[in-house]
């Protein structure tokens, strides 16, 4: 993973697909998805679409067996990313609103809810929605479980949109993640 930060995105391709030949032949699936879901999730990042979406329904099928939250909501949130770089915005709601599911949201710690928030405010911006974007950006900017190098995304795609000064949430108050995330469902659903 640590080629994939330093750039050498080939070296971090093969290292993942070293992992998953060894935990499918271990039989860890709960490895498999993780490492398939990795690889989906760096192919939706070069545009490589089409393999990225295969790595990430074969991680779905194996979320929904050896997981019950937190695989689930990153599978769920890489394919709506997918959908979304596609331009297939209705599939890519669909996808987000099963990521952002109680039963599967809740169960994620707040650095990964803040991650798949912040991949919802992306499709907001590619779906023609740039006030949702923004508003939903500003607030992830404002909450304490946003890491730093999202923080640095989000700062990054907050000044090539322009201000929104009546998205900023009052110093001190950021929003509940969970309540953020029923406000994001009501707004795709």
């Amino acid at each position: 993973m640590v080629a994939g930060a330093e750039g050498d995105q080939a070296a971090a391709e093969q290292y993942n697909l070293e992992a998953l030949a060894l935990s499918r032949h271990m039989g860890q699936r709960s490895d498999q998805r993780t490492t398939l879901a990795n690889l989906g999730g760096m192919l939706n990042g070069l545009d490589r679409l089409d393999e990225a979406a295969v790595y990430l329904r074969q991680a779905l099928a194996l979320a929904h067996d050896t997981d019950g939250g937190m695989g689930l909501n990153q599978v769920y949130a890489l394919l709506g990313d997918n959908a979304s770089r596609r331009g297939d915005h209705e599939g890519a709601a669909t996808y987000f609103l099963c990521s952002l599911e109680h039963d599967v949201f809740d169960k994620v710690p707040e650095v990964g809810q803040t991650q798949c928030l912040s991949l919802v405010a992306n499709a907001h911006e590619r779906a023609g929605r740039p006030d949702a974007a923004t508003r939903l950006r500003h607030v992830l900017m404002a909450h304490p479980a946003t890491p730093a190098g999202l923080r640095k995304k989000l700062e990054a795609a907050l000044a090539q949109g322009g201000p929104a000064d009546e998205a900023i949430p009052a110093a001190g108050t950021p929003a509940s993640l969970v309540d953020l995330a029923a406000s994001q469902r009501d707004l795709l659903g």
